[in-house]
């Protein structure tokens, strides 16, 4: 398996950490946006305070909030920690759930992705919650339908074999 290739779990784990601090960016600004009233789906990313329209290096988790010195370019204004914050336990959540699965015995695979997706909507519901202090409906409805989707897809796959039939 996997364990055996020490680089190609490093990379994937990389590859996850960039992954999950891109989807926590967007669940964070999905949740900011909810918490204001506003579609988490259109729209571009502004900063908080002069409303400055984003551009493509001003988005780039993490690594924007640090060259900016933790400040919007264009009015100089603070921009919150709870930015890199959230991008950070996002990557880490996604890089730990990728090396976890990469090395143990049924290595990556549906059960990877349904995790990853359980992350990114655990990580909405709570940033909701913070901002609102209610867990939309939408976050339950949408991790019952990923594990419907995986149970699918695994009996469609595996057959009854797996035991995921029943559960």
């Amino acid at each position: 398996m996997l364990h055996q290739q020490p680089g190609l779990v490093a990379i994937l784990s990389l590859a996850a950490f960039v992954l999950g601090a891109c989807v926590a960016s967007f669940c964070n600004c999905a949740a900011l946006r909810r918490s204001e009233g506003e579609s988490a789906l259109f729209g571009r990313s502004r900063c908080p305070l002069c409303k400055h329209v984003l551009g493509p290096l001003e988005l780039i988790p993490l690594f924007s909030w640090l060259v900016q010195r933790k400040a919007c370019r264009h009015c100089g204004g603070r921009i919150s920690a709870r930015y890199p914050a959230t991008e950070l336990v996002g990557g880490c959540v996604f890089a730990a759930l990728v090396v976890a699965d990469a090395l143990s015995s049924a290595g990556l695979g549906a059960h990877t992705v349904q995790n990853l997706l359980f992350a990114s909507i655990l990580l909405y519901a709570s940033l909701v919650d913070l901002d609102s202090r209610i867990i939309p409906n939408g976050c339950i409805v949408a991790a019952i339908v990923v594990r419907v989707l995986y149970i699918a897809f695994v009996f469609l796959t595996e057959g009854t074999e797996s035991g995921l039939a029943l559960v």
